[in-house]
């Protein structure tokens, strides 16, 4: 009698951990990215993505350093999300990034190599605008129109330009972004005065909020009334 009892007692035991175990089998995560771009989301450099997923996941951005820039938890039924590439105003690095998908559990279920040539910013023209003034027979740059065109894969954001002609130097705050593919045209007011009627050598430099020089453009100008 005590044999049978013991072994009902093991058989129940191991239903009993069948059962249990069964109920905590973990569920395999599905996904499938459909499509993804960059933009810029009010100052932050972001990756869009579209995706199915079967299930709550995490999703993962790491740099080219293999840096984590961002991360975002992803409920199931929701098909999109932004990650950050790199802070607010920042120009995000040339080089390999790599989506992390990873199912509720923290099991890497999903991994895509997202490679860019980045940011190629330059100057295609500069217009200045003068002012003369009779009395001294000098002239003031007084506003300046600067084309930006950037023709990389990434947003660059531009802080300031720095702009010099026969040794006096004018800096503009532009605060401003040029996305992938895309020409600007950014016109602002400056100030720059007692300058002599003639040819002169004008340059601008183009700035990030890190004060890194983006592009460089040198042309002749001659005031004008």
């Amino acid at each position: 009698m005590l044999k049978k009892t013991i072994t009902l007692l093991i058989l129940c035991c191991a239903i009993g951990a069948v059962v249990f175990s069964s109920g905590c089998i973990k569920q395999e995560t599905e996904i499938s990215l459909k499509s993804w771009e960059v933009i810029d989301d009010n100052g932050a450099p972001s990756l869009v993505v579209s995706f199915n997923a079967s299930n709550d996941v995490w999703l993962h951005i790491t740099d080219p350093n293999g840096v984590e820039t961002d991360r975002e938890r992803i409920e199931q039924g929701i098909t999109g999300a932004k990650l950050r590439l790199a802070g607010y105003k920042e120009i995000p690095q040339a080089g390999t990034y790599t989506l992390i998908v990873k199912d509720k559990y923290g099991d890497v279920i999903f991994t895509k190599e997202i490679s860019f040539t980045g940011a190629d910013v330059s100057i295609a023209k500069c217009t200045p605008g003068w002012k003369y003034y009779e009395w001294s027979d000098k002239y003031t740059l007084d506003s300046l129109t600067i084309s930006v065109k950037n023709v990389g894969d990434l947003p660059a954001y531009i802080d300031k330009a720095d702009v010099s002609i026969d040794g006096k130097v004018s800096s503009l705050w532009l605060s401003e972004v040029v996305l992938q593919n895309q020409v600007k045209t950014i016109a602002k007011n400056t100030y720059m005065g007692d300058i002599s009627s003639g040819k002169h050598e004008m340059t601008v430099i183009l700035k990030d909020y890190s004060k890194n020089i983006i592009s460089t453009y040198t042309t002749e100008v001659v005031p004008s009334k």
